[in-house]
């Protein structure tokens, strides 16, 4: 959500002053999100392809700048997400 929040003409104040707050090197990508990116961008495709190629542009710089700082996804990280997303008594 932080990614598409950036993408906006008009963001969210507090989602801009909390990234801006980071350090470029403790920032990471998941290659869920990128799973997610490409997803978007296909379906776009069929009905605004400019947008879509807006998009796969914008993919690739985000690459290029986390090239080093890619977080997969193996099964202790699996194991982990699906605990996380257990019903809360």
């Amino acid at each position: 959500m932080v990614l598409s929040e950036l993408r906006r003409r008009t963001r969210d104040p507090g989602v801009v002053g909390w990234i801006s707050r980071q350090r470029q090197e403790d920032l990471w990508l998941s290659v869920v999100s990128i799973g997610e990116i490409e997803r978007g961008i296909a379906r776009q495709r069929t009905t605004d392809p400019a947008f879509a190629a807006d998009l796969a542009a914008w993919l690739d710089r985000l690459l290029l700048l986390h090239s080093e700082r890619l977080l997969v996804v193996d099964l202790r990280v699996a194991r982990r997400w699906g605990q996380l997303g257990r019903p809360w008594p």
